[in-house]
């Protein structure tokens, strides 16, 4: 049984600013679980988080906290892909709801299971 490889990427969205946006090169693999999480920014003001391969979304723009649950393992707590494999770079776009008044840092969490793998 292979391990699952894990990928990282901050999204930070300036104080004034209602966007931030990162990319990030994904690893082909069997399946691709997403979660993440948000440090400082306005406590008011939704944070989205919308993923894009090659100018096509492949995931709608969700509030970061469905993202990050409180309990359980990654897999339990984060957001499988479906169809998407990895095998090519992502934007990730976070989006608030007005701009900001302090700035947010999004951390971004990917986990790849790998061919085989039967966790």
């Amino acid at each position: 049984m292979q391990k699952p490889e894990y990928k990282t990427q901050l999204v930070v969205v300036n104080a004034g600013s209602n966007e931030g946006q990162s990319k990030i090169t994904i690893p082909a693999g069997q399946n691709v679980y997403v979660g993440a999480t948000k440090a400082g920014g306005d406590t008011d003001k939704l944070v989205r988080l919308q993923l894009e391969e090659n100018g096509t979304t492949i995931h709608d723009a969700m509030n970061v906290a469905w993202y990050n649950g409180n309990n359980g393992s990654f897999r339990q707590r984060a957001i499988d892909l479906g169809s998407y494999k990895g095998g090519s770079e992502l934007t990730l776009r976070a989006i608030t709801t007005a701009s900001l008044t302090a700035k947010a840092t999004i951390e971004v969490v990917f986990e790849i299971s790998k061919e085989g793998q039967t966790c």
